[in-house]
């Protein structure tokens, strides 16, 4: 059965477990959209759709040529991540106007959405073969070339000359995103760095193509157009810099390198069923370890095993060279 963080946090019977699972909601709006499966493994074979087969007709009295689609395997791994917190017993006992044992949590577990969010969009098997295959690394190397569309550095910024040309332009594009993503029926969420979101939002309000939703956590979220998929922020790789973006302002134009330029991109992320899904080793662990020999020190463990699978190569999209300033 696929648990969401949702799920996990209605089964908690743990308060500090369920603790843990609110603030990764909260850090992780890609988090909180994913289903986990408990698949007991350190990693996932799954078969990955390649091409159809061929359909024909036959005669009256004849026979069907034999078809049949292509697969290709394709291995995912799980990420292993969590840490010691270790609170020394002068915080443990300090009476100070917030717990010292929940804030050392708190500040850890927003780290820890931090970390997936990076991973999940930048995470290369290339650089570290034991974090998650990440969206950019997929579509830039495992993808049919349909789903990245070239924006061709359309600049959206508010002090762009073509600013009014490029507000119909970047519907235009999204449309096609829309289109190549999640077939037939379009992407969950847009998902994209802060500027972009800003600049995003801003044209599509004067174009009045935005709108609003909520998810299960009860947070609203700008909508292109009525019904249309969320516009979601991938957050920062540090929870207190906002400078720290997962998805920056500096990729190559070209859409190939992640730095050196001056653009951006937008993804489309489609969830569940044949699409982008989430599986696990095990679930969510919080223990409690309590107070180490040495008598100083108390200890919270937390750690978690999930990974990431898709079968459909339209599961995401991306349309990469956005200038966003």
């Amino acid at each position: 059965m696929a648990y969401t963080l949702k799920d996990m946090a209605d089964l908690a019977t743990d308060p500090v477990r369920a603790a843990v699972i609110d603030v990764l909601r909260m850090e992780s709006p890609i988090m909180e959209r994913l289903s986990f499966e408990d698949e007991g493994r350190l990693d996932l074979e799954i078969l990955k759709m390649k091409t159809l087969p061929t359909i024909g007709s036959r005669k009256i009295g004849g026979s069907f040529s034999e078809s049949k689609g292509i697969i290709e395997p394709v291995k995912e791994r799980i990420i292993n991540f969590g840490s010691y917190i270790d609170i020394d017993k002068a915080l443990m006992k300090a009476k100070t106007i917030v717990d010292q044992k929940s804030l050392q949590i708190t500040m850890f577990t927003k780290a820890m959405g931090a970390y997936f969010n990076n991973v999940f969009v930048n995470g290369t098997p290339t650089a570290d073969y034991d974090s998650l295959t990440g969206i950019w690394w997929r579509l830039v190397n495992d993808s049919p070339a349909t789903q990245s569309i070239n924006g061709a550095s359309i600049d959206i910024s508010p002090d762009s000359a073509s600013i009014a040309a490029n507000k119909i332009l970047i519907v235009d594009y999204l449309h096609q995103l829309c289109d190549v993503t999640g077939r037939p029926d379009g992407p969950d969420i847009l998902l994209m760095g802060r500027t972009c979101r800003m600049r995003l939002e801003s044209m599509l309000r004067q174009s009045g193509m935005l709108s609003t939703t909520t998810d299960s956590y009860g947070r609203k979220f700008a909508t292109f157009g009525e019904g249309g998929p969320a516009i979601v922020e991938a957050g920062t790789t540090n929870p207190l810099d906002l400078t720290s973006q997962v998805i920056g302002d500096v990729e190559n134009v070209n859409g190939a390198a992640l730095s050196g330029g001056t653009g951006t991109s937008i993804y489309a992320i489609k969830f569940g069923g044949e699409y982008l899904n989430g599986w696990q080793e095990y679930g969510l662990d919080v223990n409690e370890v309590g107070w180490l020999e040495n008598g100083l020190t108390y200890r919270v463990v937390v750690d978690w095993t999930p990974g990431i699978y898709m079968v459909s190569p339209f599961s995401l999209g991306r349309i990469y060279g956005i200038v966003a300033a």
